[in-house]
């Protein structure tokens, strides 16, 4: 039998299990509740199945890129337990290399880019409020008067509304 005798697959399937071998590292990509890729991988990853799919939108494996696309956007605008995308430290709000991952998506020019700028400009905005807040006392953590009371209401109220307006951006369709 010669190899024009054989089935061959379609160009969309090849280019599907080419990238699926590659991102196949023997174990997820999310260990022990932490990013086991770095945040640019994720959005390099995010980028590659947007383009699959805009490129192939007949392809046969739909309900599967589209879960690849939902949980790479869900591990870079959001990381996971241990590899925080948000951090809200004392000067940041944002993992530094996880803006920078973000910013390259939106630079592009596939669904996630009116996300990742809407993301940006939300933290950038919200980066400058968030250094202006008063600070928790660093002297004794354990201190309970009702002005640091006070301190770590707002900044736990300022952290949550942000978190809040993330989801809300992650729940709008850009397709």
């Amino acid at each position: 039998m010669c190899s024009s005798d054989l089935p061959s697959l379609e160009k969309s399937d090849q280019v599907y299990f080419k990238q699926i071998r590659k991102e196949y590292t023997g174990a997820n990509y999310i260990l022990d509740a932490g990013l086991a890729i770095s945040f640019d991988e994720v959005a390099n990853r995010l980028l590659f199945w947007e383009k699959f799919n805009k490129d192939y939108p007949k392809n046969h494996y739909k309900p599967q890129v589209s879960e690849n696309i939902e949980q790479y956007r869900r591990a870079l605008f959001q990381g996971d337990d241990n590899t925080r995308t948000l951090w809200f430290d004392d000067d940041k709000i944002a993992d530094e290399e996880a803006m920078k991952a973000i910013e390259k998506v939106a630079k592009s020019q596939t669904a996630s880019r009116q996300t990742a700028q809407s993301f940006l400009n939300l933290i950038n905005k919200s980066e400058t409020l968030w250094q202006q807040m008063p600070k928790p006392s660093r002297e004794n953590t354990q201190d309970e008067t009702p002005e640091q009371q006070s301190i770590q209401e707002q900044r736990t109220a300022f952290e949550q509304k942000i978190r809040k307006q993330v989801e809300e951006i992650l729940a709008q369709k850009n397709n």
